[in-house]
């Protein structure tokens, strides 16, 4: 009996120190698990057309951004400011500035820390926030709140749905977007207690926060982001908002669907009303 005793202790030891390994990992590596950032050389230059250009955006501490302003050819409606997902750089986003363009929109988009020219890296929440705020503050001076459109993809909506909330913004189009990363970490790792999240990423409440209108569209066939994140972010959305779901759509390349082609059309006219 002693001896089943001991065995059965030194199990449940065993296993409680893994656990505490596991979550101390998941702790120390959040970063490593959300973010995944392809780097660029300094000289790479970023061109989405004639009309774009590369700045550089310094954040509170004194780190430079890598950020991209492609113009629009016409006489431009606004401004998009786009927030791209969890991996690549501003190489990537040349399609969706040239789509945007097409719709009369001067297009602006950001390289988080650490990701292609951008400086530094991603260490919190409030630092991650901070750093799109202030590209927000600084690009938007020349554009009236009307004239504003804030588009979020992926790991980029919770961002985008923060300065919507904060700034008040034309309209606000979330992409493919999560419910939170504490849902979403509830949902895969259920046994990671939620306090241990350094990035929450409430995309709910300030959704809920957002006076804005809003442009919330998912496909059904996303293996990335569940669909289900949308349509419970859905009830949360006003009664001029918008939620479409895109039968077939994965979590890739929305600007080449039809479905969301013409809605988008449709949101940012009633935007500009």
């Amino acid at each position: 009996m002693k001896k089943l005793k001991k065995t059965s202790i030194w199990i449940l030891s065993i296993s409680a120190s893994i656990y505490l390994i596991i979550c101390g990992y998941m702790y120390l590596a959040q970063e490593s698990l959300i973010f995944h950032p392809d780097q660029l050389s300094k000289s790479t230059t970023i061109s989405y057309g004639a009309k774009t250009e590369e700045l550089m955006i310094k954040t509170a501490d004194g780190k430079n951004l890598s950020c991209v302003i492609s113009k629009t050819d016409s006489t431009s409606k606004g401004l998009v400011f786009f927030l791209h997902g969890n991996a690549g750089n501003l190489t990537n986003q040349k399609e969706a500035a040239n789509f945007y363009n097409q719709l009369g929109y001067d297009f602006f988009t950001m390289d988080y820390r650490g990701f292609g020219k951008s400086e530094g890296e991603i260490t919190s929440e409030e630092q991650f926030f901070e750093d799109i705020e202030t590209t927000f503050d600084h690009v938007s001076k020349g554009y009236s709140k009307k004239e504003v459109i804030v588009i979020g993809y992926s790991v980029g909506t919770a961002p985008a749905a923060m300065i919507a909330s904060r700034k008040n913004p034309a309209g606000l189009v979330l992409i493919a977007p999560y419910y939170s990363l504490i849902n979403m970490t509830n949902r895969n790792y259920p046994y990671i207690p939620s306090f241990l999240l350094k990035y929450r990423f409430e995309t709910n409440e300030f959704v809920k926060k957002t006076k804005s209108p809003i442009f919330l569209v998912h496909g059904d066939n996303d293996d990335i982001l569940p669909f289900e994140g949308s349509k419970m972010l859905s009830n949360f959305l006003k009664k001029k908002d918008r939620f479409v779901p895109i039968q077939g759509q994965d979590h890739n390349n929305f600007e080449e669907n039809i479905v969301y082609r013409s809605n988008l059309v449709n949101f940012l006219s009633a935007c500009q009303q």
